[in-house]
């Protein structure tokens, strides 16, 4: 069996295809109304979803956020319990390959105790998808894609004055 660590340290030049998890799709067009239907919040003025959700990811439960910006996946945030990384991490390896890029960074909980948190990229055509092994909270960890393109900022309200 692969190590832990040596699943972190390894890392590929070759950027791969399209992001694609579950049903999200790096380049996929989404319904607004389905959206509204899953239970989304809409900005007001804008084509910009908020969405959440408790999902699993290698059988384990995890807690999804995502972003629709004008019909397409801005970002996805899942954040998972650290006691599951022997189950997930094979798993990214298995769907996406090596990383792009590996590294690590120092956290620090509330008392002032300081971790490492180790990171690995992925690099995909339509955008970036990153693990940290702490996240919020230093039993967590989390996984975050974002599309290249950003969704618009929200409009700001009309001044009264």
């Amino acid at each position: 069996m692969i190590s832990l660590v040596a699943l972190m340290l390894a890392q590929s030049d070759a950027p791969l295809s399209e992001f694609e998890f579950k049903e999200f799709r790096g380049s996929a067009l989404y319904n607004d109304r389905n959206l509204l239907d899953i239970g989304c919040d809409q900005e007001p003025g804008s084509r910009v979803f908020n969405c959440s959700r408790q999902d699993t990811i290698a059988g384990h439960w995890a807690f999804l956020e995502f972003t629709i910006a004008d019909r397409r996946l801005a970002s996805l945030r899942i954040s998972g319990f650290d006691r599951d990384l022997p189950d997930v991490l094979p798993e990214l390896r298995g769907k996406y390959g090596l990383p792009c890029k590996t590294g690590s960074e120092e956290v620090s909980n509330r008392l002032g105790g300081r971790f490492t948190s180790r990171t690995m990229t992925w690099c995909f055509t339509s955008g970036n998808l990153v693990f940290r092994e702490r996240d919020t909270r230093i039993d967590s960890y989390s996984l975050t894609y974002s599309a290249f393109v950003q969704p618009p900022p929200p409009k700001r309200a009309p001044s009264d004055f």
